[in-house]
């Protein structure tokens, strides 16, 4: 979160969201370098360097030359590129026709901030799997430059944020106004100038934040399938619920409720619209990972020669594939003069003469 980082502003409307805010004062920039953005400045540093020494073709015998920089520079700003131009459309819709829509249709905001928020979700995945088809399809240069991304993400983020967000307002009229573009009447005064900037900014950190949430929530998510799959075919698993969760013991469980029939087909139409809906975006995820798993492990698909006609700019952006890079042994390359040694004494003395 950014509001105990920008805080609160003075200026209340009278909204009952107001009251349980609270206050929070906004925190002194050099406390906010020092304590967060630093810090990330020194992982992204670290994170970095691994990756631009895993890239480096250490040990290869017949190195070519590579330019790790070029491709992490665009899959790292890539997505943040894509994000402010769609953003860019959604705000244009939302002040051109959002109020004409919202005479008509009464989630004008709900649907362009979905609209804004899967094209985010879409785009990291993309430049996902883009990072993998440029780093010839390795997995662990893959791993690294992912890791490298994200922080960098997250440092421009810092900065954005301690340079650019300003102190947020206890109520949420700002945000319905970003997505609906009504931003006369919502009572925020001569801010209404100010605040579409502010929100831009805050909504470029929001859809990656976003992003980001919702693979690693879908992952945890996955992750818990064969629990998943044994509530399902386990007639107790309510029973080893309330155990787990209220410490009941088997014999003072909690009455189940009794539902009408109207409810218990409404119950029923709803597991099967999100359990069809989990199964499908498991089978996404299958794909995302083991497409490109499956297009690595071909040993003649080599993309850089696929396509030829790159700009002197872009040489070097494939990272090469198949690569040795273990140069001991009898991969050892001698270029240098080498010595013999042997354990006999020499017969030979030496002596110093006064």
């Amino acid at each position: 979160m950014v509001i105990p980082v920008t805080g609160f502003k003075r200026k209340t409307i009278g909204d009952d969201s107001e009251k349980a805010a609270g206050d929070a004062a906004r925190a002194h920039r050099s406390n906010v370098f020092m304590s967060d953005t630093f810090p990330c400045l020194v992982y992204t540093a670290g994170c970095f360097i691994a990756y631009t020494f895993i890239n480096a073709q250490t040990g290869v015998n017949t190195e070519v030359t590579v330019n790790s920089i070029l491709r992490l520079i665009i899959c790292a700003l890539g997505p943040i590129v894509i994000n402010t131009g769609c953003l860019f459309v959604c705000v244009g819709l939302s002040c051109c026709m959002g109020p004409l829509l919202g005479m008509c249709c009464k989630k004008t905001g709900a649907v362009m901030a979905g609209v804004a928020h899967g094209v985010a979700v879409i785009v990291h995945i993309v430049f996902f799997i883009i990072m993998w088809i440029l780093e010839g399809f390795n997995f662990g240069r893959m791993l690294i430059g992912l890791a490298t991304m994200v922080y960098i993400d997250r440092l421009i983020f810092k900065f954005m944020t301690l340079l650019f967000l300003t102190r947020e307002f206890k109520n949420d009229h700002s945000n319905i106004a970003f997505w609906t573009g009504k931003w006369y009447g919502s009572g925020l005064g001569v801010a209404a100038w100010s605040q579409p900037s502010r929100e831009f900014c805050a909504k470029i950190i929001e859809m990656s934040h976003f992003a980001g949430d919702f693979m690693l929530g879908h992952i945890i998510l996955f992750c818990q399938a064969p629990i998943i799959l044994f509530s399902v075919i386990s007639p107790f698993v309510d029973k080893y619920h309330s155990l787990m969760l209220f410490w009941l013991k088997p014999n003072r469980q909690i009455r189940p409720p009794i539902y009408s029939l109207k409810q218990a087909r409404l119950r029923k139409r709803m597991i099967r619209k999100y359990s069809s809906l989990y199964c499908l975006i498991l089978l996404g995820f299958v794909v995302i990972i083991a497409a490109p798993a499956a297009v690595g492990s071909l040993k003649t698909v080599d993309i850089a020669n696929a396509i030829p006609d790159l700009p002197d700019v872009a040489t070097g952006l494939f990272q090469p594939r198949h690569q040795d890079n273990n140069d001991t042994g009898s991969n050892t390359v001698r270029d240098w003069t080498t010595y013999s040694w042997t354990t006999k004494t020499s017969i030979s003395t030496w002596s110093t003469k006064a």
